[in-house]
């Protein structure tokens, strides 16, 4: 089932209704709809509405209603700040260590601590900062710890001075 509409203007999808499944199957079908950060007229949306009950009721395959997309679904809390790993994961008290710190929502990072402030901390994406360790902690093992800007903590695996 088509959308009818103004063809030179190309519209953001729907918020996916209650049925993800149907609206997400209906936008795989219909790539040429989605067009971030643009509004759907209102027509398009009861459109779109329609063929997506028309495709569930028509194959049955999902159960349920779909509701009305037109109807803001809440916005879902964003992934929490990880980090999975740190490479190496040991190296000498006195010395300064170059560190890869890996993880997942680390683009807001402020500052890596490992048993003391970690110096020429770099956030190279959402998945990587590299760290120097401070080179004058006494041995130990210590957690990984990297603050955020909204000055939370996010605490990772240990790192050994030996």
């Amino acid at each position: 089932m088509g959308i009818p509409g103004d063809p030179e203007v190309k519209y953001h999808p729907l918020e996916l209704p209650a049925n993800q499944f149907a609206a997400q199957a209906f936008y795989a079908a219909h790539p040429e709809l989605v067009s971030l950060g643009v509004s759907m007229s209102q027509e398009r949306q009861d459109s779109a509405t329609a063929a997506i009950q028309d495709v569930q009721d028509r194959y049955n395959t999902l159960a349920g209603t779909i509701g009305d997309p037109r109807v803001t679904s809440p916005t879902p809390p964003p992934d929490q700040p990880t980090v999975t790993a740190v490479t190496p994961n040991t190296g000498p008290p006195s010395k300064v260590t170059a560190v890869i710190i890996t993880g997942t929502g680390l683009t807001n990072a402020k500052q890596v601590n490992i048993g003391k402030d970690c110096h020429n901390t770099l956030v190279i994406s959402d998945i990587q900062i590299n760290t120097d360790t401070p080179g004058n902690q006494g041995a130990g093992t210590f957690p990984v710890l990297v603050l955020m800007q909204d000055l939370s903590t996010v605490t990772g695996p240990d790192f050994t001075y030996a």
